[in-house]
């Protein structure tokens, strides 16, 4: 098994795919709704170079982890927003469970790995949402 599942892992999508699988699971029970999944695809895409190999590796633990410690605060986030159709394109998206976890726990990383492929915009404003202001070289204080 462990040389198929290397070659699995090796397969171009599949580390993306295997996010989006073990996300959906966390995100459904909370948002109670469905999502765009190409968007989920072309967004965690860029969101899975904040991950270090490891992380990646243990990707459903740290995320079950980060879901059952802010499940709370999602689930409220989730519900004033889910008939808005004036919000975040993203923060109704499994997505959003990874991206709110790297901009608590790694915030340079998140930005780093978003710079250059999305639009620092949607960053910002889903990292406003989860109450962390991302300060940029050069912001005043």
């Amino acid at each position: 098994m462990g040389r198929a599942q290397d070659d699995l892992l090796a397969l171009p999508g599949f580390p993306v795919a295997r996010m989006l699988l073990i996300l959906e699971r966390l995100f459904l029970p909370l948002a109670r709704r469905d999502y765009d999944a190409e968007l989920s695809t072309l967004v965690l895409r860029a969101v899975s170079d904040a991950y270090g190999t490891g992380e990646l590796d243990d990707f459903q633990s740290l995320m079950e982890r980060f879901v059952t410690r802010s499940g709370e605060q999602l689930r409220t986030l989730y519900a004033r927003w889910v008939n808005d159709p004036f919000a975040h394109p993203l923060l109704l998206q499994p997505e959003s469970l990874a991206v709110f976890e790297r901009v608590e726990s790694n915030l340079p990383a998140i930005r780093d790995a978003w710079t250059g492929r999305l639009p620092s915009d949607l960053l910002d404003e889903l990292a406003g949402l989860w109450s962390i202001v991302i300060s940029r070289p050069g912001d005043r204080d």
